[in-house]
């Protein structure tokens, strides 16, 4: 039989917080938490894992997603486990935390007073940032966690989104991070991420909330839930790996996930395998060296043409031009789509890159052009290494997205030398590059079809 213990937390006190690289003194009181405890009376119940979530919200959102759906999706797996009256190893703390929209005061509270904080052996935390698409993980700070992740029936996440949240380019902060710093623990940190034009405004409604997500949700976080609280062994010391892990998901059904030795090993493969591919296929000279140098500045030029797209945009009163609520009650009022600045940026994109080509291409003679189309391959090849093993070094992990591009590319280059000349030889790089496009634009969008 499942034991429950219920609490409620009011306290006040002062935290040195860190924003944007300044400290700020903060005096806080009133803040109030509510704490559900479930364990299982004769079993090793001193080691618990923690999941959080908030029920504050901004003015003037209802919070319907931040974080309604997190405080239901809290409430429903304490409902499962107590409905199954299943015995458990270590016990789990459900905490609704307050005031997380004024820089984690709740979390801070919890983290720093409450009795049971010392039993904390690991954390997962449930936010939104969004309406829409399913939950993406986008912090995990031990291998043992990734681990647990890859339990998920449905996996979304990256390694590349914890890079980006790590580096600041995104000016936000989870109550995770009171967790980590005061509990001294490892985690997860989960977010809803799709459709953020509703984050923190008056359309955070259940009307936008998107079928599924919530299940989603729901789903990921119970399977990690049963693997940590079942496997004896999951929260025993706390003594948790460092996150040297690569991983990945696929399309919500595969997880895959590697050491950063295993990476150094594979792109130093995969950059032979560029190298005498290129020695063996071009000829090296002045066309060779001149799609070398376009690769790079193609990039700069593509970005460039974009973000002239933009300025003009901004210029004509039309910064969100893609941004259209329809009208049609039949509709929900729901947005037009949140992918069509692809539809306004991408060509741009391409035009700025290939027009530099053609520009460079100008400089040499028209006999000499006529290998450019396969010298341009292999240069974007090399150009996609070089991005590999540079972020490599620097033991950022997000270089897997590179090497995948470059693998990729190869694969053309063998079919190639077993079917010759001809358009063959472009249709499985390109057909494996649109794959993996379109899991990079829908994996903060669209949930899996969960039949709810």
């Amino acid at each position: 039989m499942s034991l429950c213990q219920l609490s409620l937390e009011i306290g006040k006190l002062n935290n040195r917080f860190n924003i944007l690289d300044h400290d700020l003194l903060k005096v806080y009181s009133g803040i109030r938490n509510i704490i559900l405890r479930i364990s299982t009376p004769g079993r090793n119940s001193s080691n618990a894992l923690l999941l959080g979530s908030h029920i504050d919200s901004t003015l003037p959102s209802p919070g319907a997603a931040d974080d309604g759906m997190g405080v239901g999706v809290m409430l429903d797996i304490a409902r499962v486990l107590v409905d199954r009256n299943e015995p458990f190893d270590n016990s789990i703390l459900f905490m609704w935390n307050g005031a997380e929209e004024t820089l984690q005061d709740g979390s801070h509270l919890y983290s720093t007073q409450h009795p049971s904080a010392k039993d904390i052996k690991a954390v997962i935390n449930l936010e939104a940032a969004g309406t829409t698409g399913g939950a993406l993980l986008f912090q995990a700070t031990s291998k043992e966690m990734i681990e647990a992740f890859s339990h998920a029936p449905h996996p979304r996440g990256t390694v590349a989104a914890a890079d980006v949240f790590a580096s600041g380019i995104i000016l936000s902060d989870t109550d995770f991070g009171q967790f980590e710093k005061y509990l001294n623990t490892s985690g997860l940190d989960f977010a809803i991420v799709g459709h953020s034009y509703f984050y923190h405004t008056r359309k955070d409604i259940v009307e936008f909330v998107e079928k599924g997500s919530a299940q989603h949700f729901g789903d990921n976080v119970l399977a990690i839930v049963d693997h940590l609280l079942t496997n004896s062994s999951a929260l025993s010391t706390g003594a948790f790996s460092p996150p040297d892990m690569v991983y990945c998901s696929l399309y919500d059904t595969w997880f895959f996930s590697w050491s950063m030795k295993a990476a150094d090993k594979a792109y130093l493969v995969i950059a032979a395998l560029v190298t005498i591919s290129t020695f063996a296929n071009v000829k090296w000279g002045k066309p060779m060296v001149l799609t070398i140098v376009g690769a790079p500045l193609g990039l700069v030029a593509g970005l460039l043409s974009a973000n002239a797209v933009a300025g003009l945009l901004t210029l004509t009163g039309k910064r969100q031009l893609w941004y259209v609520p329809f009208r049609n009650s039949s509709l929900k009022n729901r947005f037009s789509h949140e992918h069509l600045p692809l539809v306004l940026y991408v060509p741009a994109g391409f035009l700025g890159h290939l027009g530099l080509q053609y520009f460079l291409s100008r400089s040499i003679s028209p006999v000499d052009r006529k290998p450019l189309e396969k010298y341009h391959y292999h240069a974007q090849m090399i150009f996609s290494t070089a991005q590999m093993l540079a972020l490599q070094a620097f033991r950022i992990r997000s270089a897997y997205l590179f090497a995948v591009i470059t693998s990729i590319m190869l694969s053309g280059v063998a079919v190639r030398g077993a079917v010759g000349k001809g358009v063959w030889k472009f249709i499985l790089p390109f057909t494996l590059l649109v794959g993996a496009t379109v899991e990079a634009v829908t994996s903060v969008r669209s949930p899996p079809d969960l039949g709810c």
